[in-house]
């Protein structure tokens, strides 16, 4: 009986064990997925802040009667390229 028990106990010894390793890699392998998913973030948002100023162009000074076209799409719009309305509205 008491070999029986002993056997019990240590079986009950190595599957927490088991358990417990199951758990670390579960918990290592989520972080490493989390981790996996911020770099993706930070690399999209690099690449969305390198296209955008690289679609900027020179703010030099207007010549009058020239009139500045955007080359990235209005907020209002949807429209690339579309020129910006002056205070008038034309």
């Amino acid at each position: 009986m008491e070999r029986l028990k002993g056997r019990d106990m240590a079986a009950q010894r190595v599957l927490k064990q088991r358990m417990d390793a199951l758990e670390r890699q579960k918990m290592s392998s989520t972080s490493a997925h989390d981790q996996d998913i911020r770099d993706l973030k930070r690399d999209l948002e690099t690449m969305q802040r390198r296209r955008s100023s690289s679609l900027q162009v020179s703010q030099k000074p207007l010549v009058s009667g020239e009139r500045r076209i955007s080359l990235t799409s209005s907020p209002h719009t949807n429209d690339v390229g579309a020129a910006p309305k002056n205070k008038e509205g034309e």
